[in-house]
């Protein structure tokens, strides 16, 4: 059978339509500007998502709070459980809710990387969820990919066994890179 079709309203007019799960080889992103305003888009759309996920799997987000310093040592930002916060508007404020990659790494990465195909940037709306233990994450990642508004694109495991945290002077974590594909995302 057809796969659905989509008329956005604002282009009806010029017969746009869009067909989920196809490539238009038309729209492909030819300029960093026009990616960092769909970037900012998608940012609050998944924000949303980050929030359900968090929710569902004993999720925390970073505090607002700055790092201070005791006898020169840095003292770590506090971390917020969200179903502890969710509900509440005074704590909800105190929630540090990660910036877009800045241009200039944008730049720097497009240059060395991409040969100036602003396309292959990935990661320009960036978060994180922290876990306490790995069974939280674990459920964190299978309610992503049983969410049907996100698209996984690429998972980097530094949880893994096989992964060299010696040379990550022992930092672990899993990357998740997601496109948007919900319908709001879509027009």
């Amino acid at each position: 059978h057809a796969a659905p079709v989509y008329e956005h309203p604002l282009f009806q007019d010029m017969g746009y339509v869009f067909v989920p799960g196809t490539l238009d080889p038309f729209s492909k992103v030819s300029s960093v500007n026009q990616l960092y305003a769909c970037a900012a888009i998608a940012n609050l759309l998944l924000r949303e998502r980050l929030k359900d996920w968090a929710d569902k799997s004993a999720g925390y987000f970073q505090s607002a709070a700055q790092e201070t310093t005791e006898g020169g040592e840095r003292v770590k930002k506090e971390l917020i459980k969200w179903c502890d916060v969710k509900e509440d508007a005074d704590v909800f404020q105190q929630l540090q809710w990660t910036t877009l990659k800045k241009h200039s790494r944008s730049i720097e990465k497009l240059v060395r990387s991409y040969r100036n195909d602003p396309s292959r940037l990935l990661d320009i709306s960036r978060n994180s969820i922290i876990f306490e233990s790995v069974g939280d994450l674990a459920n964190c990642l299978s309610l992503m990919t049983e969410d049907d508004t996100v698209c996984l694109e690429r998972v980097k495991n530094r949880m893994s066994h096989e992964y060299k945290s010696s040379e990550t002077g022992g930092y672990r974590d899993v990357c998740v890179n997601i496109r948007m594909c919900s319908r709001e995302c879509k027009a």
